[in-house]
C-alpha cells in the first residue's frame, strides 16, 4: 500500500494513509495504483486528503504553488455576470473556481478561455495541475496553466449541487389578487381606461344617484322624514320680518301731524335764534 501511495504523491494525489486503511477493504486495490485512483476520484477529498496547500495561500503573498498537484472542485461563479442570471452573455466569461485540498480553500480564476471548465463543472470534479509549480497571481491560481480535468462523481456533493441549481431556475410564483395577492400593477393610461364608466338607463341617460332625502317611490316623502331644519329657520325669520313692518307702518300713522302754519322750536342746546317777529 505504501508504494501505491507513494505512486500518487508523485501524481499530485495527497492522501491520508489511514483512510486507505479504513476504506479499502480488499487488499488488492489498495495495493493497485489504478484502483485507489478511482476510488478517490468518486470520494470527497474532505474525507481522505492530507494538507497541501499552505495556509497562506489566500495572502496574496504566495507566488507560486508546490506541483503536481490535485484538488477537488468547490464551486464554480462567473465573475462577469451577476449572481441571478450567471449565463449571461453581456460579457465575456470569467470564472472563479474555489478549490480544495481537503483541509484549505483557494481560487483560481480564468484570465483566458479555459474550455476544459464551465458553470456545468460539479463539486467534487478533481482537477490536477500537472506543472512542476502552479503560477499564482494575487493570492489566484492564474487560468490557464498546464491542468487536467480528472473528473470523478461525489454522489453527496452532486445530489445537493443539483437541488441548489434547480431551486435557483425556480421561478417565484406570487399568488393573484383573487387568492389574497397583491393586485396587478397598472400603468395610469390603463388604470384611466379601466375606471368605470356611469350607468345610463333604458332611454340613453344617465342615470345619477339620488341625493340625501329625495322622495322614495312614487314621488312621495316618507312620512317619518324629518323636514329639513334649514327650510323651517328661513320661514321663521321672513314671517318676523314681515311683522316688524306692519308694526313700523302703524306706529306712523298713529303719530300726530303737525299743524298748518306753525314752525317747530328747534330743540335747545343747538345754538339757533328763535325767530322774532319784524317790526312794523
Amino acid at each position: 500500500m505504501e508504494a501505491a501511495l507513494a505512486s500518487l504523491l508523485s501524481q499530485g494525489w495527497h492522501v491520508d494513509s489511514k483512510w486507505v486503511e479504513e476504506n479499502v477493504a480488499a487488499a488488492a486495490d489498495r495495493n493497485s495504483v489504478a484502483a485507489l485512483r478511482k476510488i478517490l476520484l468518486d470520494s470527497d477529498m474532505h474525507h481522505f486528503g492530507s494538507k497541501s496547500l499552505p495556509e497562506t495561500v489566500n495572502s496574496g503573498n504566495v507566488a507560486q504553488l508546490q506541483g503536481p498537484l490535485v484538488l477537488q472542485v468547490v464551486k464554480a461563479r462567473n465573475m462577469s455576470a451577476p449572481a441571478e442570471n450567471q449565463d449571461s452573455g453581456g460579457a465575456p466569461r470569467m470564472l472563479r473556481i474555489q478549490l480544495t485540498d481537503g483541509h484549505t480553500k483557494c481560487f483560481a480564476l480564468e484570465l483566458a478561455p479555459a474550455p476544459e471548465l464551465s458553470l456545468k463543472t460539479p463539486p467534487g470534479t478533481k482537477i490536477l495541475f500537472s506543472g512542476k509549480t502552479v503560477p499564482m497571481k494575487h493570492g489566484y491560481i492564474v487560468l490557464p496553466t498546464a491542468m487536467t480535468v480528472l473528473g470523478g462523481v461525489v454522489e453527496e456533493l452532486v445530489d445537493k449541487w443539483t437541488v441548489q441549481e434547480d431551486i435557483k431556475k425556480h421561478k417565484r410564483t406570487v399568488a393573484s389578487a383573487e387568492e389574497g395577492g397583491p393586485p396587478p400593477f397598472l400603468s395610469y393610461e390603463e388604470a384611466s381606461s379601466a375606471k368605470p364608466k356611469p350607468k345610463t338607463a333604458g332611454n340613453g341617460a344617465q342615470e345619477t344617484a339620488a341625493p340625501a332625502g329625495a322622495a322614495g317611490k312614487g314621488g312621495k316623502r316618507s312620512e317619518k322624514e324629518p323636514r329639513s331644519a334649514p327650510a323651517q329657520n328661513s320661514n321663521n325669520s321672513s314671517s318676523a320680518q314681515q311683522a316688524a313692518t306692519a308694526a313700523a307702518a302703524a306706529a306712523v300713522a298713529a303719530a300726530p301731524q303737525p299743524q298748518q302754519g306753525f314752525r317747530r322750536p328747534p330743540p335747545p342746546g343747538l345754538g339757533i335764534a328763535a325767530a322774532t317777529p319784524a317790526a312794523p
